[in-house]
């Protein structure tokens, strides 16, 4: 019998395309995951003088799914890697803490991969082998926080290519996970304490391209699209200020930071510090929707920063020294 509680899920960062890596996995605990193989069916259309469909054969494969893990700072880092590319990476002191820095990337990994090609590995518990899948891109990275809830964060792949392993035995970094109450959140450089939700979504628009090439599988992923961030939320209307830079266009710094509960080094704790530069309200509607406190649902766009050479900048310090 497979229960969910008993998979387990690892990843790593392959050193070029087509070629799968069991060697470094991360294993990262995760709340869900639908990432799995598709064979969608390639049917023949012909007219044989009957009223059934055609011959059914196997159509073009992909590997698709989301990985949802409450946020932790060593593994969230893995994801990050996974979407941003490499960070760059300080120590800050000599107990080994690290400050690492992502940013848009601005180029491919190389001509078959958007992203840098990554492996996923997962076992369901179910007596057979496990199933590994490469060749993946992370094409989009949401961040979500809720008053009361975990920090999450979500890895949607697409890609890539499959095969069968013997199970790997599942090895977890420890720490704990960023919470609600441990944030802070800047607009314009001044504290706001008035959001209830909020949504970062940063997607890269990158698709699986299948070629004449002697494989049912996808020979490459590649952008179709630009890169586009938004940011969605809750927040209690105090005052008109947020909806006058709504009305009047304004683009501004937004900043929102979430720190562990323990010391990780004397003076140092976990912390992820997520910021873009120019902030742009798309949606900001203060409605009467009956009695109690007004709130207001909004939607903005992260645009790219000439100054800060990037529309999205993740700082993640931990206590790893590199991804």
């Amino acid at each position: 019998m497979s229960y969910g509680q008993k998979t387990h899920v690892a990843l790593s960062f392959q050193n070029s395309w087509d070629t799968a890596n069991v060697s470094s996995l991360y294993h990262i605990q995760h709340i869900e995951e639908s990432v799995g193989l598709n064979i969608p069916p390639l049917k023949d259309g012909s007219a044989r003088g009957v009223f059934d469909e055609g011959d059914s054969y196997q159509g073009p494969r992909t590997v698709d799914g989301d990985f949802i893990i409450n946020a932790k700072s060593i593994p969230l880092g893995v994801l990050c890697r996974g979407y941003f590319g490499a960070a760059t990476v300080t120590q800050e002191n000599s107990a080994s803490v690290f400050n690492h820095v992502f940013k848009s990337a601005q180029a491919d990994f190389d001509e078959f991969s958007a992203h840098d090609p990554m492996s996923y590995f997962k076992y369901m518990d179910d007596g057979g082998s496990a199933s590994l899948f490469y060749n993946l891109n992370i094409g989009a990275m949401e961040f979500g926080a809720e008053n009361g809830e975990f920090l999450t964060a979500k890895a949607s792949f697409v890609g890539g290519k499959f095969s069968q392993n013997a199970d790997i035995a599942a090895s977890y970094p420890t720490g704990k996970r960023f919470t609600w109450d441990v944030s802070s959140l800047q607009i314009n450089g001044v504290t706001n304490g008035n959001l209830k939700a909020l949504s970062i979504v940063s997607d890269d628009s990158l698709e699986p391209m299948h070629t004449i090439n002697n494989s049912p599988y996808p020979s490459h992923v590649l952008r179709s699209a630009e890169r586009v961030i938004e940011v969605s939320g809750t927040i209690i209307f105090k005052n008109q200020t947020e909806w006058q830079k709504f009305i009047a266009g304004t683009e501004q710094p937004f900043k929102a930071s979430f720190g562990g509960v323990t010391a990780i080094s004397s003076g140092y704790i976990d912390e992820i510090i997520l910021e873009m530069p120019a902030l742009r309200y798309s949606e900001f509607k203060p409605v009467g929707a009956g009695p109690g406190k007004t709130e207001v649902g909004f939607t903005a766009e992260a645009k790219y920063h000439t100054g800060s050479a990037t529309a999205l900048q993740v700082t993640l310090t931990n206590t790893q020294a590199v991804y």
